[in-house]
């Protein structure tokens, strides 16, 4: 991490700080596009360490709105120690959605408005739309919600047994993801909310 951080200031980056051993960090910009950003991180990376590794980067704003707006908190009061965050490097597309990870529709509650709960105490799938929150997947007991670039995870038996991976994401929406405790979102929105 140490190295990290250093190969961050060398790219005119500054108040670079690193969390935990899983390549977190938060630094400060006067670039205003993380896509250049995250192409001069990742090419930095490969030059200095080797390997291909792909930068996703949320702004502190982002960050701040996804401790806001995780529906299994705000709706179900879930254990935080359930609960995950999958970050995405794109929007995935509504044929992705539709096509690899939409559920069948649910003729038992046809006239459930969208983003109600049902009378089980569960989340209506939405009908898609760009940007909106789509509960799609459930799992023996996990669950996951996307929401544009987010996939709130709730795995109650710990993400080490979900078959929401990384992976699952990365192939069913054909985009890089990244997942990180809910613990650890919320440290990284603290330490970027004290500068």
């Amino acid at each position: 991490m140490l190295g990290l951080k250093r190969l961050y200031g060398s790219l005119d980056l500054v108040n670079v700080v690193t969390y935990i051993q899983s390549g977190n960090v938060v630094f400060d910009t006067g670039e205003n596009d993380p896509t250049k950003i995250s192409r001069s991180i990742e090419e930095a990376i490969t030059r200095s360490f080797g390997g291909e590794v792909r930068v996703i980067l949320r702004d502190k704003d982002s960050t701040n709105k996804i401790l806001g707006s995780n529906p299994f908190l705000n709706q179900r009061n879930a254990d935080p120690e359930n609960l995950y965050v999958t970050f995405l490097s794109d929007t995935p597309s509504e044929l992705d959605l539709k096509e690899k990870i939409s559920p069948p529709p649910d003729p038992r509650t046809p006239s459930t408005p969208r983003g109600v709960e049902t009378a089980d105490g569960g989340l209506m799938p939405p009908r898609l739309g760009a940007g909106e929150i789509i509960n799609l997947g459930s799992w023996r007991k996990d669950e996951f919600i996307i929401h544009g670039k987010e996939v709130y995870l709730f795995c109650p038996n710990g993400y080490g047994k979900t078959k929401f991976s990384n992976t699952f994401f990365e192939k069913k929406l054909s985009v890089s993801a990244t997942t990180r405790n809910w613990k650890t979102v919320n440290a990284l929105c603290e330490i970027a909310n004290q500068r």
